[in-house]
């Protein structure tokens, strides 16, 4: 399944998460007996899904990797797969690599443009350049807001250490006490994308080759993707949707075949 589309069978919707998840359980294990299959391999369904026709009742009470929590659809990612950012190793490729700046929303590019006079002094003279050449945001081949690069490259309010590694430069102004905005939310939540759709945002696990570091870190510290993100994931649902959203995982866990 790729990680920027998620279903979610229309028939969990408003039903509680335990409910969904047990649920979730005795559909696979009947879907699996039917067909003669030993595991529950999540690519194994998706494609059977994708690719044999199948009674709608099966393809509504099949979990096809989403989990509806208030608001919001969360890939099944975001739960099993491990992820902590491992600086030493990166040297915070993320703002360097890509071929867009961070996106932004225009309420965002209202906090830049607040923050800009106590950034300015911690950025390199060619982040600076590049602001003042571009403005404080611009629009990508894809017409979205994204911050301005330096030639093509690094973010142009990334900042680096003696060692080389590249950090970000609004967060450093936060930290220091400057200002009351940390960074674009689309950067803090990261390894997560969030998706507006009609009724939900869906949050996907997004895989960079350039993470790989990042994924080992977390597998051997066993920290989950939204382990990492609890501060920007507080930051943008709150307390209570986060401590749901650890239950959710919990339970998801303990529905896993060992």
């Amino acid at each position: 399944m790729d990680n920027e589309v998620g279903i979610a069978p229309s028939g969990m919707w408003g039903r509680p998460v335990r409910f969904a998840l047990r649920k979730l359980v005795v559909s696979r294990a009947k879907l699996a007996a039917r067909r003669g299959v030993s595991t529950f391999n999540r690519a194994h369904l998706s494609l059977t899904l994708a690719h044999r026709p199948m009674p709608e009742r099966y393809v509504r009470a099949t979990f096809v990797g989403m989990i509806r929590i208030g608001d919001t659809l969360l890939s099944e990612d975001v739960f099993d797969e491990h992820f902590a950012c491992d600086l030493s190793a990166c040297k915070g490729a993320c703002c360097v690599e890509g071929d867009s700046g961070a996106p932004l929303t225009q309420a965002e590019v209202g906090q830049l443009e607040q923050a800009w006079e106590h950034v300015a002094p911690l950025m390199p003279e060619e982040g600076r350049l590049a602001v003042e050449a571009q403005g404080l945001a611009v629009k990508d081949a894809d017409g979205d807001l994204v911050t301005p690069l330096v030639n093509g490259k690094e973010c142009a309010y990334t900042v680096f250490d003696a060692d080389g590694t590249a950090k970000c430069g609004l967060e450093k102004a936060y930290f220091e006490g400057k200002t009351q905005w940390r960074k674009p939310l689309s950067c803090h939540l990261y390894p997560i994308r969030a998706k507006e759709l009609i009724d939900f945002t869906a949050l996907n696990y997004h895989r960079w080759p350039i993470c790989e570091a990042a994924r080992l870190c977390g597998k051997a510290g066993k920290v989950s993707v939204l382990d990492f993100c609890k501060d920007a994931l507080v930051r943008k649902f709150g307390e209570a949707w986060y401590e749901e959203a650890q239950q959710a995982q919990t339970l998801w866990r303990n529905s896993q075949p060992s």
